[in-house]
């Protein structure tokens, strides 16, 4: 016989109530009562001729996105092999399909780019992109997604120090470490580990990452800083730190378009931040994302 145990926030790690006390009574309660909850399929389509064609029900997010209705594993779908779509939380995709113009921008990295999803977006536009990760392993495991795709742009294996100070950018994507609260769906474990998340350390490496981006982004050039977390520190705290250390920045509003209307509600203060919740009746990540424009 199951028994049902409530959980409330108080049950929580102490870790985690101390680091969410700027988090506001309404996300406390949504955290607590969907954290549990089994994650859903997000997949991400090439184009809008890919998504229409696929032979399974989707549930749509947008012109080439959606949450798969039915559970199946991945490569049991036919299209699979075929290099037409790839898994991405909603989450992560929502900063770079709500971004309108992304084709003014000539030169993109990604700074922490495996597992791929984010520069998937920018090569399904048939835009520049560099790719770095300084893990080798997570690398080759991008190549296998990447060879699915059929895409073939440059990749560096550098540990994000190491970047070349002459080699600019115009867009740089920033998916920094963090303590990954976010994907507590997908990884339960972190409430249950002997040792809390490093949040301190995780801090210092964000700050130096993104003071790093700010040396090899081209005037007029845009950071966009993601975490897949909620926590004060790690999202609307850093970002203002950023920005009284770096006075030539200037934070970017998010806006989406009339097509994605019912996704406003996930910004705030200028900036995209989720806690994990529901979107189409289906689970999405805690995430945060933020536009810094380099107005010097």
């Amino acid at each position: 016989k199951l028994i049902k145990t409530k959980v409330s926030y108080n049950d929580l790690p102490h870790w985690f109530k101390k680091q969410t006390k700027n988090l506001a009574q309404k996300d406390k309660n949504l955290f607590v009562n969907t954290f549990f909850k089994e994650p859903n399929l997000h997949l991400v389509f090439k184009g809008k001729k890919e998504f229409e064609k696929f032979e399974e029900k989707i549930i749509k997010t947008s012109q080439n996105s959606g949450f798969l209705k039915n559970k199946k594993k991945i490569d049991e779908i036919i299209s699979y092999k075929d290099g037409n779509w790839w898994v991405q939380d909603f989450s992560s995709s929502l900063p770079l399909s709500s971004i309108t113009k992304l084709n003014k921008y000539k030169k993109f990295l990604d700074m922490c780019a495996a597992p791929g999803g984010k520069s998937f977006q920018i090569l399904s536009k048939n835009l520049n992109i560099t790719l770095n990760d300084k893990s080798k392993i997570r690398i080759q495991l991008m190549k296998n997604n990447l060879d699915r795709l059929k895409f073939s742009p440059k990749i560096i294996n550098e540990n994000f120090e190491n970047l070349d100070r002459n080699k600019k950018f115009d867009f740089i994507i920033l998916d920094a470490p963090c303590s990954s609260i976010g994907t507590i769906r997908k990884n339960p474990e972190i409430f249950f580990k002997s040792r809390k998340p490093e949040i301190t350390k995780l801090v210092h490496i964000q700050s130096r990452m993104l003071k790093k981006a700010s040396e090899i982004l081209e005037p007029n050039g845009i950071i966009l800083y993601m975490v897949c977390s909620f926590l004060y520190i790690e999202t609307y705290q850093q970002i203002e730190n950023f920005l009284k250390e770096t006075k030539n920045f200037r934070l970017e509003k998010f806006t989406v378009s009339s097509k994605l209307f019912e996704y406003s509600k996930l910004i705030k203060n200028s900036c995209i931040l989720t806690v994990p919740n529901y979107i189409s009746g289906n689970t999405i990540d805690g995430y945060f994302a933020a536009l810094l424009k380099n107005v010097e």
